[in-house]
């Protein structure tokens, strides 16, 4: 019969090295990074009129996955204090949490990566219907729709895993092969392959009114290219966002994948490989802040609080109310 003090006991003789420490602090300071920079994010776009638009609706939700996601890496902390490691091992749903509240911020990234990348791809190819199409009842029902279907591919460890008493609450053990291998590996890879699709059909369709522009620039004096250079320079901004997604998700999918496909993949490397995953949960603030002014001023004008400056009351003025006020006397 098993025992959860006998499993605990018999693996307490592990020491901490320097490498848990480092790996501890790593964590710590991802989860300070990540969660105030989406923090500021979702004030930003709260606070900030001219930041109420429908895409930045989609960025706002990304906001918040993306601060569940810096939250739940202290979550890795434990697995990192050998005596702590092996009890929130041995109790199942502690451990299964660890992996389903990180898995349904990854999946409603995914899903927001691709909600962003066809907003814009309808804004590109049908700017005159856009208002119609992209209202904000339908946004609001898009995002409660990603949340729900992020809930049921996150949750799924839940009712589908390999836990056992006394078992190490790896990844690699606890999780089904078919769910990382079969259902989060091949949605990543569908999804990345959906928002290059879109992107790709936003340049092409972006090349052809340049030249429309340009044929129409040579009859007539007006110009639509500002107008045009400002909707592009948006979507860079969304493409360099899902490019640093990508970079920052790709190896822990490949080390999970070969993992589960039999090829020895070290605990250190999948040490090194989280943190990078997560650490594009705190990127998008920085791509924002850098590449897009408007966020830059919400968050200069947030951040940086400025001092009022009260002056002196000039004496003349008192003079000229006191009088004021005799003479009314």
């Amino acid at each position: 019969m098993y025992s959860g003090n006998n499993c605990l006991h018999a693996n307490t003789t592990d020491l901490m090295t320097w490498q848990n420490y480092v790996f501890i602090a790593i964590n710590v300071v991802l989860t300070i990074f990540i969660c105030s920079g989406n923090f500021l994010t979702i004030i930003a776009v709260w606070r900030t009129p001219v930041l109420r638009t429908v895409p930045n609706m989609y960025v706002t939700s990304l906001a918040v996955a993306d601060f569940i996601a810096g939250a739940v890496i202290l979550l890795q902390v434990p697995i990192f204090i050998p005596s702590v490691k092996h009890i929130v091992s041995d109790i199942k749903y502690l451990c299964l949490f660890r992996h389903v509240t990180f898995f349904v911020s990854v999946s409603m990234s995914v899903v927001s990566m691709v909600a962003i990348a066809f907003d814009r791809t309808i804004y590109i190819s049908c700017p005159l219907r856009y208002m119609q199409l992209a209202t904000t009842k339908r946004t609001w029902m898009v995002i409660v729709c990603m949340w729900i279907f992020s809930l049921l591919i996150g949750t799924m460890p839940f009712y589908y895993n390999n836990w056992k008493p006394c078992m190490n609450c790896s990844i690699f053990r606890v999780l089904k092969m078919e769910y990382q291998v079969y259902i989060q590996t091949s949605l990543f890879a569908f999804f990345c392959i959906l928002t290059a699709c879109c992107y790709g059909n936003i340049l092409r369709i972006a090349r052809r009114q340049q030249r429309q522009i340009l044929e129409q620039t040579t009859r007539s004096r007006q110009s639509h290219k500002p107008q045009l250079a400002q909707d592009l320079k948006l979507v860079k901004l969304f493409g360099l966002v899902f490019g640093v997604f990508f970079i920052c998700y790709l190896p822990a999918i490949i080390s999970v994948a070969g993992g589960h496909l039999g090829i020895y993949v070290p605990q250190m490397v999948t040490n090194i490989t989280v943190p990078i995953l997560v650490l594009n949960s705190g990127m998008n603030f920085v791509v924002y802040a850098v590449k897009n002014k408007d966020f830059r001023r919400a968050f200069v004008k947030m951040t940086c609080t400025k001092r009022s400056k009260i002056n002196p009351v000039d004496p003349t003025i008192i003079t000229v109310l006191s009088k004021s006020d005799e003479s009314s006397r």
